[in-house]
């Protein structure tokens, strides 16, 4: 899906230049008209007018072709995931707000490959049902996944969802309010972790997702996640981070990638952009 706000940002250029080519239209008719050749003026706005208007389909024609590629790339990625995992009952909606099956198929590829026992999940939903799913074909009774949520009506939702799907054994939703969290001299809004560490006590964490706080009010809510949360990653942990396509998730990435701990990044081709972090 060619994002909203691309599209709207597409619109408003369209406008312009279309006001634009209006405004110069009628400049070229007052200076035809100074020179004595007004008769010319109304050519010159309707070829004006009809360029405006040609420009403004095809801008139109490379959305609805742009639109079409990415709805096809997502339902492909979408019936992988019903092909891979032994999914019960339909599927919550994705997309929007909502994670894109693309990156939610990088998550049940890294997990059937790396075969984690702990996964550490930041921001509940449908890839908590997804991961949840991959581990049961694991197979492995000691895996789990632990997702942590600020929004409790949120938190029931995926619990919810997890006991429709019959994975309630696989993960557990953890209440976590967002608190003062320092990092690096800054002060942001992250998760209160004293539940999740209680709960995985002595676990090493072999995969972590981010995919949360909300970055609305700060693009860089999700900074606190690999230095709070570092020393507890096993040795061969990957760091899966949704939504790189923004400003402010590269901007963490850099950061992360920064420090004393080196880490191998891969940025696989996703809808909202995705990032991948694998300690070397």
């Amino acid at each position: 899906m060619v994002p909203h706000a691309t599209i709207v940002s597409d619109r408003k250029r369209a406008a312009a230049i279309a006001a634009a080519m209006l405004v110069g239209g009628l400049l070229v008719t007052a200076v035809l008209v100074v020179l004595g050749v007004g008769a010319y003026a109304p050519a010159v706005i309707a070829a004006g007018a009809v360029g405006a208007a040609v420009w403004i389909l095809l801008r139109i024609m490379r959305h609805l072709q742009e639109g079409a590629v990415a709805h096809y790339e997502q339902a492909e990625a979408l019936a992988g995931l019903y092909a891979t995992l032994p999914i019960r009952t339909p599927l919550p909606a994705m997309r929007g707000h909502v994670m894109s099956p693309d990156f939610a198929r990088e998550i049940v590829s890294g997990t059937l490959s790396k075969r984690p026992k702990t996964v550490v999940e930041l921001g509940s939903g449908v890839s908590t049902v997804l991961t949840a799913y991959a581990l049961e074909v694991i197979g492995d009774e000691s895996a789990h996944i632990y997702s942590l949520d600020h929004e409790p009506l949120y938190a029931s939702i995926t619990r919810n969802n997890l006991a429709a799907h019959g994975l309630e054994k696989w993960a557990t939703i953890i209440d976590a309010p967002l608190v003062e969290t320092k990092v690096d001299g800054s002060t942001r809004r992250w998760y209160d972790t004293s539940q999740l560490l209680a709960s995985i006590e002595a676990r090493e964490i072999d995969l972590l997702v981010v995919d949360g706080p909300p970055a609305r009010d700060d693009k860089m809510a999700r900074e606190p996640a690999l230095p709070v949360l570092q020393h507890k990653l096993s040795a061969r942990a990957l760091v899966m981070v949704d939504d790189a396509g923004r400003a402010g998730e590269r901007e963490i990435v850099r950061r992360w990638t920064a420090g004393t701990q080196k880490y191998e990044v891969r940025w696989p081709n996703a809808e909202k952009g995705a990032a991948i972090l694998k300690r070397v």
